[in-house]
């Protein structure tokens, strides 16, 4: 029996997250998005196969994708990249792994 549950997708410092259903707004189709900016631009970035379109929605910082098909995460890095991940048909949110630092007990995004 194959396993159809979508369980959140680690790549790098991104998680990305099944939702059950998209927040209210106004999206935008894409074929390629960052969903993972860094400062040395070796972003992490959702590309579309074969030419299809997802939507995205960027909303109060946050960003939700839907995709009708699968799409792939990959890691625009010439060494130690991430290995590129199917993103199985579905909707989702995007966000920023957590680190916590116990000598100035600040919570923080994780930065590649």
């Amino acid at each position: 029996m194959k396993d159809n549950i979508k369980r959140p997708i680690l790549h790098g410092e991104n998680a990305i997250v099944p939702i059950e259903k998209m927040p209210e707004g106004k999206t935008k189709r894409y074929t390629k998005y960052i969903v993972g900016h860094s400062e040395t631009g070796h972003h992490h970035v959702l590309e579309a196969v074969r030419g299809q379109e997802f939507d995205i929605l960027v909303q109060d910082g946050e960003i939700y994708f839907t995709n009708t098909f699968e799409a792939k995460v990959t890691h625009k890095k010439l060494h130690d990249i991430h290995e590129t991940k199917v993103v199985a048909p579905g909707i989702y949110k995007v966000s920023r792994k957590l680190e916590y630092d116990p000598f100035t007990k600040v919570r923080r995004a994780v930065f590649d």
